[in-house]
């Protein structure tokens, strides 16, 4: 993590959004390995006791000493050590699967919220969706949702991708504001940036007690939006950026925070 934050600060004028989001797969890489080469430099070392030297007597003493050395009765046992080991364990076990179920709480009572004010999308913004679809090369559109509890477009959905959207969609955007939006989520879709957001959630619950990390995931999120925004304006005109800008500035105000709800 230390690493690419150098390399992107040292190199942040030559790099672009979608190869400074590339550079963190190498982090991911070693997040998802279950066996790392050893390092006295890790924080493991801490918990692990070294191997303590046992003398042997050299000779056992003869019969005749045993008898006469006098039996010694110990009547309190010496105190039992702390297994520290054993208790983070359990305090590393106990936070990642409360950090796990509040998420995942948050995040299905803010999609409940949405499914109990859904409405259906209009003929025209269905017959964009699958247009901008074609185009950014997606196979199957993600289903459409349009609420007023939903105050930003968004995305979420693992398996089958929902599509966001206020219900005040085509009053609050102009068309072409409305065709920047679509194309931007939709991106986020081909891009397959769900299912890696979901895998980053868990991995943030299973590293909780590294700071480095937290910044880093947040990090990640910034330069996924980037890369996104990226690909959207390739080889766009200069007019393109300045409405497309616009647009992302007009979403941005408009949006409310979920509250931990990471799956959007």
């Amino acid at each position: 993590t230390l690493v690419v934050f150098g390399v992107q600060l040292i190199f942040r004028k030559q790099l672009g959004a979608r190869a400074r989001y590339a550079l963190w797969l190498p982090v991911l890489i070693v997040l998802l390995t279950p066996v790392l080469p050893q390092s006295r430099w890790s924080i493991e070392n801490l918990f692990v006791k070294a191997p303590q030297a046992v003398s042997m007597p050299q000779t056992a003493p003869s019969a005749q000493m045993a008898v006469s050395l006098p039996l010694i009765e110990i009547t309190n046992p010496p105190p039992k050590a702390i297994d520290w080991p054993q208790i983070g364990l359990f305090a590393w076990i106990s936070v990642s699967a409360a950090l796990l179920l509040f998420g995942a709480f948050s995040f299905f009572r803010t999609l409940r919220r949405f499914q109990r004010t859904k409405g259906f999308l209009s003929d025209e913004t269905t017959a964009l969706i699958q247009q901008i679809a074609r185009e950014v090369g997606l196979k199957h559109p993600p289903h459409g949702w349009c609420s007023s509890a939903i105050t930003s477009p968004a995305v979420t959905g693992l398996w089958r991708p929902v599509l966001l959207l206020p219900a005040d969609f085509k009053q609050t955007f102009s068309a072409q504001e409305a065709k920047f939006i679509l194309v931007h989520e939709l991106t986020h879709v081909k891009r397959h940036d769900l299912p890696l957001n979901a895998l980053l959630c868990l991995l943030m619950t299973l590293h909780w007690f590294n700071p480095l990390l937290w910044l880093a995931f947040y990090k990640v999120r910034l330069d996924r939006e980037a890369a996104c925004d990226a690909q959207v304006l390739e080889n766009a005109p200069p007019q393109r950026r300045v409405e497309y800008g616009h647009a992302l500035l007009k979403a941005e105000t408009a949006f409310t925070p979920l509250q931990l709800s990471l799956g959007f």
